[in-house]
């Protein structure tokens, strides 16, 4: 999709800061305990350590992995941020996350996509690189549809 070989290159740390961005988004979602709880001090504390988690980071990887240890750097500090939000929110002001399926999906995620970068065609923009993606992409949803039969049942039934 990119027609400019020199910028390919980067496409390395796509998929990190992808992750890292999905990490975000929980860590926004799992941020309105302290809002609710009225103890926003910890959102600044949250905040705080995420900031030195990066610098810290993007000070000891950068030298030796450039933009690639800046990526990771990303990646590490909105993970924890995310994983210190969801702590202390269970503990402050619980919510029945199901934890376990949530594992479960990530984890699908991870295995297909390390199946798709490992498949033969991979490096080949062909019709058999498609079809691989799509098969896992189709498995994926096989996956979810069984995980949630129930739930799609009992929205069906009303």
């Amino acid at each position: 999709f990119i027609p400019n070989e020199a910028f390919w290159i980067g496409l390395k740390v796509v998929p990190i800061l992808l992750a890292a961005n999905v990490c975000l988004g929980i860590f926004y979602n799992l941020s309105f305990w302290y809002k609710l709880a009225g103890k926003t001090m910890y959102g600044l504390y949250i905040a705080i350590f995420g900031a030195v988690v990066t610098v810290t980071l993007n000070y000891l990887l950068i030298p030796e992995f450039t933009y690639v240890g800046s990526a990771w750097a990303t990646l590490i500090c909105y993970a924890s941020m995310m994983l210190i939000s969801y702590v202390l929110g269970q503990r402050h002001y619980p919510i029945p996350y199901n934890v376990k399926r949530i594992f479960i999906y990530v984890i699908a995620s991870i295995v297909l996509y390390l199946v798709s970068i490992k498949s033969p065609t991979y490096d080949l923009l062909t019709i058999g690189e498609y079809a691989i993606n799509t098969a896992l992409l189709g498995l994926f949803l096989v996956l979810v549809y069984f995980m949630e039969k129930n739930e799609f049942n009992a929205l069906r039934n009303g």
